[in-house]
């Protein structure tokens, strides 16, 4: 097995060789050390993490931090062409929450995993639908649970951390395989960093709004749009509301890495 290798994108770890031909055996490793963290990396996280430290600190304490969004890529491949060699640069590629999560349901399918599912809108019951669904495609997962119905404030911790144990009670497991959450970024990244271990979940995992998609509540991007690096285009035509993210991880992104590149770019 190729060993996890690392880069520090302003501060922030990006393990840049983990991608979806190789991601099993890297996932089978960390489920085996229990309480591990995955994190889908985009240019948000990183513009966000820079002037946040606490959320910055969470992310370098992950086990696996997969580079989500074409524009840290490019990032990536501009700024660290000297210092990584010209054959690991063009095989870096990106690996979405979408697809991250597709895998992990692929492999936990075959492997008979429990899993619960967090986070969603409760209007839209995405939660609920997404569970359907897995229901329905992933026939050997062991659904222990979902919820929309609490939030990522550290007030509702106790709650979801209870209702959780009720349902891991009633499925007579003592500890979860695989824990979705799904608030958003910078919010499920600080719940898993707060509770992951009191669930207690052997791997946590920060699918933003992955659930909309497997809930059917959001139509992914058309594969022309995901082939081309597009997808974030395909997103912000069909919700427009999402501007003033793409102008965070665009033009700030930038900003701050032709900003702050010389001094901060390094491998770790």
């Amino acid at each position: 097995m190729n060993k996890i290798e690392s880069l520090k994108y302003l501060d922030v770890r990006i393990d840049y060789n983990v991608n979806k031909s190789n991601f099993i055996t890297h996932f089978r490793d960390i489920l085996k050390k229990g309480n591990s963290k995955i994190y889908t990396v985009n240019p948000e996280f990183i513009v966000d993490s820079y002037f946040n430290t606490d959320f910055k600190k969470e992310l370098n304490s992950s086990d696996i931090n997969v580079i989500d969004g074409v524009g840290l890529l490019y990032g990536i491949r501009k700024y660290f062409k000297k210092s990584i060699s010209e054959e690991k640069i063009k095989n870096i590629k990106t690996f979405t929450g979408v697809d991250l999560v597709e895998e992990i349901l692929q492999i936990a399918n075959e492997m008979g995993l429990s899993l619960f599912l967090l986070g969603g809108s409760s209007l839209k019951k995405t939660s609920k639908k997404a569970g359907d669904f897995i229901k329905k495609n992933y026939p050997k997962i062991k659904l222990i649970g979902y919820s929309s119905e609490f939030s990522f404030s550290e007030i509702d911790d106790v709650m979801t951390i209870d209702f959780i144990h009720s349902k891991m009670k009633e499925s007579n497991v003592n500890e979860i395989d695989i824990l979705l959450v799904a608030y958003g970024h910078f919010k499920q990244e600080k719940w898993i960093g707060r509770n992951s271990s009191k669930v207690p979940a052997r791997v946590s995992v920060g699918v933003g709004g992955t659930l909309d998609y497997l809930s059917g509540n959001l139509k992914r991007a058309p594969k022309i749009f995901r082939d081309f690096g597009m997808e974030w285009f395909y997103r912000l035509l069909t919700q427009p509301r999402r501007i003033i993210r793409i102008i965070k991880a665009t033009l700030i992104f930038s900003y701050l890495s032709n900003t702050l590149g010389k001094k901060n770019f390094s491998k770790k």
